[in-house]
């Protein structure tokens, strides 16, 4: 075997390990106002193989279909990195550049580990973040079913894992649950009941960080993925389906309450589901805490804003002008931070990712499932800053790459 090929497949399994240990934050070294980690690690060794063996042979070549994203990614970059010039406190700026830097490095890294493998790379992503995600959920099922407890990886009643916080696992478990269904149903269909296995389970994990947003996405994500079965059905078995279904979601509505007193020793699940109260009693006592946290960010918001529209207050520094809290939402951190520049730049990304799993060469019922992953993405970011998480470039770029690749 050629050094060279020696190389691109350790690459790939270097890849694999900066996958693996995505969720194990609390290993990391401080480094600011983040961590690195061993998956930050494991990327770095990655990219310097990787960037040896494109020096040598010249070959920079990414996929064609990925320029857009890459552009439009590049802007927004830029600006958050220009927003410097209006930011104050420097501390703050400079440690919140450093996971942009990270996710610029793995953009790059996939990109180029994706054209020169394809298959290989969709297989690797699939097993180490498989292996990730099963290896996360076992410390929840132990103390559930046998009592067993495990100190460090439950914060109050709300499960964490090795992450730093409930909310950061409850992202990791459902992108990485959204990647593995994409190509579960997109390479390997006749093998569905990995997906049925896999909805399984991370539903009771998603439900023990005691996350509400977590909540309400695995429950979308549940009935998006069954609707995409469904589609796929004859008209007799859809006849045979639509009753009971409507019975089942009748009799959960009427007695949620009772199955969730059955579960009172998860007392995650437990938190996560009292937004069912607001959902469907339209009482927002249960939930009001966070409403109103979230509320306040807002209303914080909008008094600067109109002081700071073009360019915003510098990124991260938001803290800066109200102490107490960060901005809690994705697209409202952008427009605060980084100004109506920045917001657009944002939107252009995100539409660019839109419109290339719109486009994809695919059946219509699989192109509509992703978007509403995707849509789904969207929403999760209305409630927390989800876009700086390396498990969400995981999913934006593996389901680019999972729709690029043609079957042969």
């Amino acid at each position: 075997m050629k050094w060279s090929d020696r190389i691109r497949i350790n690459a790939l399994g270097l890849y694999g390990l900066c996958l693996f240990f995505l969720p194990y934050t609390k290993l990391g070294i401080p480094l600011g106002l983040f961590k690195f980690i061993l998956s930050d690690f494991f990327l770095l060794l990655s990219v310097a193989v990787v960037l040896i063996c494109r020096l040598r042979n010249g070959d920079w070549r990414m996929p064609g279909r990925l320029t857009g994203v890459v552009v439009f990614f590049g802007l927004l970059f830029a600006v958050l990195l220009s927003t410097i010039s209006v930011a104050v406190d420097y501390f703050r700026f400079f440690a919140s550049v450093l996971p942009w830097v990270y996710i610029a490095l793995f953009l790059l890294l996939s990109a180029l580990l994706y054209q020169r493998h394809q298959a290989k790379f969709i297989r690797i992503v699939f097993l180490f973040s498989a292996a990730s995600l099963v290896v996360s959920t076992i410390p929840l099922y132990l103390n559930f079913l046998l009592g067993i407890s495990f100190p460090g990886m439950f914060d109050w009643i709300r499960y964490t894992f090795m992450t730093g916080n409930p909310n950061q696992y409850a992202a990791y478990l459902l992108t990485t649950t959204f990647v593995l269904l994409l190509i579960i149903e997109r390479f390997y269909p006749q093998r569905r009941w990995w997906s049925y296995t896999l909805l399984a389970l991370v539903t009771l994990p998603a439900f023990g960080t005691g996350s509400q947003t977590a909540f309400v996405i695995m429950l979308a994500l549940i009935a998006n993925y069954f609707f995409y079965r469904f589609l796929f059905l004859r008209w007799w078995k859809k006849a045979l389906i639509v009753a009971p279904a409507i019975l089942a979601l009748l009799y959960l509505s009427a007695n949620y309450q009772q199955i969730l007193l059955s579960m009172e020793h998860i007392g995650g699940v437990r938190r996560a589901a009292k937004i069912l109260s607001l959902i469907l009693e339209g009482d927002p006592s249960q939930s009001e805490s966070n409403i109103d946290v979230r509320v306040t960010q807002l209303e914080d918001a909008a008094e600067i804003f109109p002081e700071h529209p073009i360019l915003g207050v510098g990124l991260a520094n938001f803290k800066a002008y109200h102490k107490r809290h960060e901005l809690h939402n994705t697209f409202g951190a952008i427009l605060i931070e980084a100004g109506l520049i920045g917001f657009i730049s944002l939107l252009l990304f995100f539409g660019a990712i839109g419109w290339q799993i719109v486009s994809a060469g695919e059946s219509w019922p699989m192109r509509l499932f992703v978007l509403g992953n995707y849509l789904l993405f969207m929403v999760m970011n209305l409630t927390h800053l989800y876009l700086r998480e390396r498990w969400s470039w995981v999913f934006l770029l593996v389901t680019l790459f999972s729709l690029f690749y043609k079957k042969r």
